[in-house]
């Protein structure tokens, strides 16, 4: 604060001016004018208007599958509030749809958000707003509504026949939107057609890949069955899939074949399969993964020294085989499951090794071939950078120099004359 005084004829004009206002300086400013014959006073209130800070104590006190109900406390400081505006999103990455509510300041300062999505993430916030304009908002609150059965059945539901007792059966989760929870698991109903019978189902853990599938066993050989899917979360199962229909196959599949590793390679494994007595493999379906990732298909041909190498391999990976037998109409039993791990190093995954040139037992860093630009640019730079300093250098001597030439500012002389 600073008090400035102008003396004119007949008095004194005093001003009290305050530079940068802020709540500490509401209150109450007496102006008090005294001489000899007596004093007299006269009083100023004043009220720094600014916008209200953040809400606080922000808390979500009650949670439905569509609504919730949300609770805070004014902002510390006394400023006047006319209304709050409440701000949420879903939360799912960066991009979001923002959503707006306004309530009008009160007592109570609780609220109702409707038209969620059951078993979906949301962030909440809440500002408040007076005539000056809006203040900080709160801190961010993230809550989960409850979860309800999934609203829509699997898509893209196929089936086809593997053999005179199995039919493998494929499908899509429900849109991401109406799963209302995280699905945990899908009920596979199967029926045989024209003997109205209820459907029987088997169950599948949801593993979260693009694609669910699911081998029915147990069936029928030379039948027709209607098959649907549906999906469950932790509420319970939601609607089924509009049914279709597959007919097991009538032949005899081959049985399943025995499956060995021949050797390993830094991106390559070699298997040798061996087909047992029966009906005839017209070929073999090779099914690989990493360790815990999802399956691959791969069809392989019938050969004379039953054995294939699969390549395009990451280096020093663990990966599971396992072989099933194609015949006319029908697919064996699947082999059983072998792990194997190609050879090299996660290191050798990530700078991977080989190329001409004698440089095979070398890192692609370490070749000739990336060493050799890379040394030529650094070489460069470094003369760039020497040859700059140099010219720096020599830049602040001329400089100094011509200083010198001059006197310091102490020694300058100024004579002024006035004319009339």
């Amino acid at each position: 604060m600073e008090v400035i005084e102008n003396t004119f004829e007949g008095g004194i004009n005093s001003e009290l001016q305050v530079a940068s206002t802020d709540r500490a300086d509401n209150g109450l400013f007496t102006c008090t004018a005294a001489n000899a014959y007596g004093d007299d006073k006269r009083s100023i209130k004043l009220s720094v208007l600014e916008a209200p800070g953040a809400p606080i104590d922000v808390k979500v006190i009650e949670v439905f599958s569509n609504s919730i109900t949300l609770r805070w406390s004014a902002p510390y400081g006394g400023t006047s509030v006319n209304k709050y505006i409440i701000q949420y999103w879903k939360h799912h990455g960066s991009a979001h749809r923002l959503y707006e509510k306004e309530i009008e300041a009160s007592s109570q300062l609780t609220t109702t958000l409707t038209g969620l999505r059951p078993g979906s993430d949301y962030n909440v916030r809440v500002a408040a707003v007076n005539a000056v304009g809006s203040g900080h908002h709160s801190d961010s609150v993230r809550f989960r509504t409850s979860d309800e059965k999934p609203s829509a059945p699997p898509t893209d539901v196929v089936a086809e026949p593997k053999g005179p007792t199995v039919i493998r059966v494929r499908w899509k989760a429900p849109p991401k939107d109406q799963w209302n929870g995280d699905i945990k698991k899908y009920y596979i109903g199967y029926r045989p057609m024209g003997a109205g019978l209820n459907y029987t189902y088997q169950t599948a853990a949801a593993t979260g890949q693009q694609e669910e599938e699911h081998l029915l066993s147990g069936l029928k050989r030379g039948t027709e069955y209607s098959i649907v899917v549906a999906a469950e979360n932790s509420v319970g199962s939601g609607p089924v899939s509009q049914d279709i229909l597959s007919r097991t196959s009538d032949t005899e599949p081959p049985r399943p074949p025995r499956i060995s590793l021949e050797g390993t390679g830094r991106s390559s494994i070699t298997i040798k399969y061996q087909e047992l007595p029966g009906p005839h493999a017209q070929h073999f379906i090779l099914s690989y993964r990493e360790q815990s990732g999802p399956w691959r298909e791969l069809t392989i041909p019938r050969t004379s020294d039953q054995r294939y190498t699969l390549s395009g391999l990451r280096e020093g990976t663990s990966y599971e085989l396992k072989l099933l037998a194609e015949g006319e109409g029908a697919t064996s039993e699947a082999s059983e499951t072998i792990p194997v791990m190609t050879e090299g190093s996660l290191s050798d995954a990530i700078f991977p090794r080989g190329g001409p040139g004698g440089q095979g037992d070398l890192p692609v860093y370490l070749r000739w071939t990336i060493l050799a630009p890379t040394l030529a640019s650094l070489a460069i730079i470094t003369i760039v950078s020497l040859i700059a300093c140099c010219l720096v250098s020599r830049e602040r001597k001329k400089y100094k120099n011509m200083v010198g030439e001059y006197p310091s500012v102490n020694e300058l002389r100024f004579d002024i004359n006035a004319r009339n």
